[in-house]
C-alpha cells in the first residue's frame, strides 16, 4: 500500500463512551490527529496518551510506520489514568501469594523480580501467566489489559533431563 493513501481510523476513549472517526494520510505524523482529538474533546494535549494494539503512539510517528490500516482503532486514555497504580495479585502453584501496587505503564519485569526475590525463587525458572498467556518481562499491565485486582499466576518451569 502506498504511504500517501488516506485511511479512516477510529479513536476510542478507554471508557468506551466516545468514538471519533478521522480521515488521515498514512504518511502524516500522528500529532495532527492527536491535536484535533484534543481540540474536539476540550482536552490539553499533554493530558492524553494514545495507543495502537496496546503500544503507545508518539506524536512524530505515522500510520505507515505503525502499520495502521483503514478502519483500525486507536485507544485514547487520560495520562493520569494510564500512569495510575493498580493492585495486582500474584499466586504461585505452591501457595506463595503476594499483592503489588503497580503502575499501568511500567514493564512487569520489576514485579516478577520482586515476587521471585520475596520467595527466594530463581526468576529464570518461573513463568508468569495472565489469562492463560505467557507474560513477557517487557510487557506492561496496560498492554496485557490487566485491571485493578486481576491475578497473575506464577508457575515453576519443569525441566526434563534426558
Amino acid at each position: 500500500m502506498e504511504p500517501t493513501n488516506h485511511i479512516w481510523v477510529i479513536v476510542k476513549e478507554t471508557n468506551g463512551i466516545q468514538n471519533i472517526h478521522f480521515r488521515m494520510r498514512r504518511n502524516y505524523q500522528m500529532k495532527k490527529m492527536m491535536n484535533v482529538y484534543c481540540d474536539r474533546s476540550s482536552l490539553d494535549f499533554d493530558s492524553i496518551v494514545f495507543f495502537f494494539k496496546g503500544v503507545r503512539i508518539w506524536p512524530d510517528q505515522t500510520p505507515y510506520e505503525l502499520d495502521i490500516d483503514d478502519g483500525d482503532e486507536i485507544d485514547a486514555a487520560l495520562y493520569e489514568h494510564w500512569r495510575a497504580c493498580i493492585n495486582i495479585d500474584v499466586k504461585g502453584q505452591v501457595g506463595y501469594e503476594a499483592s503489588y501496587s503497580f503502575q499501568r505503564n511500567r514493564p512487569l519485569k520489576k514485579l516478577m523480580d520482586e515476587y521471585c526475590n520475596q520467595y527466594n525463587l530463581d526468576v529464570s525458572q518461573v513463568c508468569f501467566l495472565f489469562d492463560g498467556r505467557l507474560v513477557q518481562a517487557e510487557q506492561t499491565p496496560h498492554e496485557l489489559g490487566i485491571e485493578d485486582g486481576d491475578e497473575i499466576l506464577a508457575m515453576l518451569h519443569l525441566r526434563r533431563h534426558v
